[in-house]
């Protein structure tokens, strides 16, 4: 039996990786977590799930599967390409949860660039129509 990986992305935007998914003594807040199933020759699918946590109790959750956009190279040296299937709007973020950039995602092929930011690791955020689509890592070198 093998765990997934998981990103955690908390009430405040601050986001890490796991492979055990434990609620215990979380603040209250909704926390969002994304996860990746598949393989190099089927394809990869993002799955995301939404949990409010009040008074220590989980009040809700939902799981959506969403296509979000093809991102590469990842590692990259400073610019990514985005290949996506329809219009949305990315924002990016440092592991402290800080927003590096907000952009926008056009359907075909895109250039993000973060050639003047520190090497390190990175979070893009999708969204459409005000919904977070998914949340994929960036490796910048």
């Amino acid at each position: 039996q093998s765990s997934l990986p998981f990103t955690i992305i908390g009430p405040t935007g601050e986001a890490f990786e796991t492979s055990i998914v434990d609620f215990i003594d979380v603040p209250i807040g909704m926390y969002e977590y994304t996860f990746v199933v598949g393989d190099e020759l089927c394809g990869f699918e993002n799955y995301i799930s939404t949990i409010e946590v009040q008074n220590c109790t989980i009040t809700s959750s939902k799981n959506i599967a969403q296509n979000i956009p093809e991102i590469y190279p990842n590692p990259s040296l400073g610019t990514f390409n985005i290949s996506s299937e329809q219009n949305l709007q990315a924002s990016v973020y440092d592991l402290n949860g800080t927003l590096i950039l907000h952009t926008k995602i056009e359907a075909g092929n895109n250039e993000l660039i973060l050639r003047d930011n520190i090497p390190g690791l990175y979070f893009i955020k999708y969204f459409k129509a005000g919904e977070m689509l998914g949340v994929q890592k960036l490796i910048l070198q």
